[in-house]
């Protein structure tokens, strides 16, 4: 019972995201897909997909974060899948290289998005933390 309590205390903050995408295809492959970011983390990615990989397919991914117009590539692995009908799947994606560059742009999305205002997600707050955290790498 305490390495399961540790291993949720260990896990990523993961928040909700609205207005991403993340551009992905198999490894080796050419053809690329195109799915909707739902929630990400430093960990990895939850997205809705048209079509859906098998559990424990190695990816390449371009995730575009929401409101920046900015976006990192990172390798992720298929950790879940859950069809919900056409076009309606959903799937969990677990980054496996992830570069500093990007760990950054996560980070400041994560730490943007809880911002909110009446209960909705505050955009100009989220963006200009995103936008913070992008002016960090400059230096």
């Amino acid at each position: 019972m305490e390495g399961i309590r540790e291993r949720y205390l260990q896990r990523p903050t993961r928040v909700p995201v609205d207005d991403g995408v993340v551009l992905w295809r198999p490894e080796g492959e050419g053809a690329h897909f195109e799915a909707d970011l739902l929630a990400a983390g430093l960990g990895g990615v939850k997205v809705r997909a048209p079509v859906l990989p098998d559990v424990g397919a190695r990816l390449a991914c371009e995730v575009e974060l929401p409101n920046t117009g900015d976006a990192f590539t990172a390798g992720a692995e298929v950790v879940w899948v859950q069809d919900r009908g056409p076009n309606l799947g959903e799937l969990g994606l677990r980054f496996t290289d992830l570069d500093t560059s990007g760990e950054l742009r996560l980070r400041a999305l994560v730490a943007a998005l809880p911002l909110t205002r009446a209960g909705k997600l505050d955009r100009r707050a989220a963006a200009e933390a995103c936008a913070d955290g992008l002016r960090a790498l400059d230096r």
